[in-house]
Formats: C-alpha cells, structure tokens, sequence
C-alpha cells in the first residue's frame, strides 16, 4: 500500500490533525502559546518506497543527554505518535515541556528528543526498535530546564530555558577540556541596520542597509536587508557573512524567518547566520541509524575530560 502526499500537525497534551493535500486543517480549540514549531518535509533516501501497514511519525526522549541508541534508552512520547502519508509536509507545534520519563540523571539541565518515523506493524499505535523507517538524520530537539552558559550547553553556546533545535553532532565543550567555547556572537552595539529584516527590492534598508532578493546563485523570499560583511559599525569579526554580506547571527532556526524558508545554518568557522536553506527532513531509510550526539575528540582530548553532565 502506497502512502500518499499529506500533512501533520501534533503537540503535548492535544490531539494530532492529520489532513490530506487541500485538506483544511481544523482547530480543536485553544491549546495555548506555542513554545515551538519545527516544520518540514518528509523524503526517501532512494526510490519510491512501499509499506504493509501505517507509517507514523513521533517525538522520542532519550533517558540520557550525552549518548543515546533507538532501544531501551529512548522513550516515545506516544500521544504524539502521528500517522504519515508519504511524500508529506510535517509541522511541529509544541504547546508543553516533555514529559516526566525514568531519566538517567533527574538533575539534568537539558533533554534530548528525536523526531522519527515508524511501520506499526502490529498495529499497536506505539514504536518497537523493528519497526524504525528513518527519522532525522541530523537534528535534534533540546529543552533547557535552566539556563546553560557555553561551557555547560552541549552545543558550546548560552542557551536560555525552553525548547530549541540543534544540529548534529554537537560540540559538547566538556569533552574537550581547555578549548574554548564559542563566543556569543551578534551584531555590534549601535547596529542602526534591521539585518535579516524583510524588504522590497530597489528599497534602502532603515540604517542605510541594503536589500538583496538573490545572492550566491539562490533567491532570498521576501528580500533580506544586509551591509558589506567588512562594514564595522554592524559585521564585526564574529558575524556570520556569505559572498561579502553580513547576515543575521542565529542559534537556532527559531532566530530565523522561518515562514520565509530561512534557517540557522553554521559555516566553516562554526559562525551561525539565518539565510535561505533546506526544510528539516524525515528521510525514510532502511538503514537509519542515529548520529551520535557529541562530536569525536581525540585520546588526548578523552584523557582530560571532564563531568559530562552539566
């Protein structure tokens, strides 16, 4: 049976709407601010891609915040388990914190989830490790339960409390005694320019700035106001730029227009900056495996490694 193209809509402590293409959406209610969204795409790795029973989508914690494996150390929230029409757009509302799960360390100051696919092949709406079809490769989302400075935060930035999106692996600066963090980028003090605001092309920016609608051979939707990455009043040595313009520094694609297709996307020199770039994906593979959360450090690097857990 072939899944066909659909859209989904889920979060904590609500029911899921699952609609077709042209299918309305329906709102069951008021669920209260949303704490956050993830929107993207689901895709296969290979060819057309045929399945024997439903193909769900949902939210997985890991009991632990420095290694995790698809098993016995990952906790399916089940009331977001989701059915999924492949191929499919997916959107993430987030109304709740995770919930409370046998975690390894109560103490921890941040979770980790994964967001992955399944064939419930028995029919039993809930995931068992045969079952996986793929997932994100690559991402992975963390709730703070307090506030993280960049030695304590997996990814080597200050993250405040609350929900946000990280790329794997993540730096993980405690396995690596002695490096430095990375510092907290921005835009320098006295910045006049709205960079990363939208604009009309052949109009200035507020501050002098310039708007760009096409840059490095792709289209930036809704124009995007920038100044040359060599202007020092705003792109210091720390801003993230692309072909000599300075873009809006980021953490996570939340920072980001994301409505416009903007994401947070690091460059070579671990500068974040938001510019047009791919959806979150849920590649359907046979082989799917998690990426490990932490990057590899050398032995040198492990010798001296200290508490991994903030």
């Amino acid at each position: 049976m072939r899944r066909r193209a659909g859209r989904l809509v889920f979060g904590w402590g609500v029911a899921a709407a699952v609609a077709a293409c042209g299918d309305p959406v329906v709102e069951r209610g008021y669920r209260g601010a949303v704490q956050h969204h993830l929107t993207g795409q689901v895709i296969t790795a290979g060819g057309p891609v045929d399945f024997d029973a439903p193909l769900r989508a949902s939210i997985f914690w890991s009991t632990e915040t420095d290694e995790a494996e698809v098993g016995d150390d990952l906790r399916e929230q089940a009331a977001l388990s989701v059915a999924v029409r492949f191929p499919g757009i997916f959107e993430i509302n987030v109304f709740e914190r995770p919930p409370d799960h046998r975690w390894a360390d109560t103490e921890a100051a941040y979770r980790v989830g994964f967001i992955l696919l399944y064939e419930d092949v028995d029919g039993d709406g809930r995931f068992a490790p045969t079952e996986l079809r793929g997932g994100a490769r690559d991402l992975v989302l963390l709730y703070v339960e307090r506030p993280l400075t960049a030695l304590t935060s997996p990814t080597g930035r200050p993250l405040p409390v609350g929900y946000h999106t990280a790329r794997l692996p993540m730096l993980c600066p405690w396995t690596e005694a002695g490096e430095a963090p990375h510092d907290d980028h921005g835009l320098p003090a006295g910045c006049g320019v709205p960079v990363g605001a939208p604009c009309a092309a052949g109009v200035a920016c507020v501050g002098g700035g310039t708007c760009v609608t096409t840059l490095a051979g792709q289209a930036w939707p809704g124009g995007y106001c920038t100044v040359p990455a060599d202007d020092g009043a705003c792109a210091g040595p720390g801003t993230p730029a692309l072909a000599g313009v300075a873009l809006l520094p980021c953490e996570d694609d939340d920072d980001c227009r994301l409505a416009d297709g903007y994401r947070c996307v690091e460059d070579a020199q671990g500068l974040r900056g938001c510019q047009p770039g791919a959806p979150t994906a849920l590649v359907l593979d046979p082989a799917f495996a998690l990426a490990p959360l932490c990057a590899e450090h050398d032995e040198a690097d492990e010798a001296d490694e200290g508490d991994p857990l903030p």
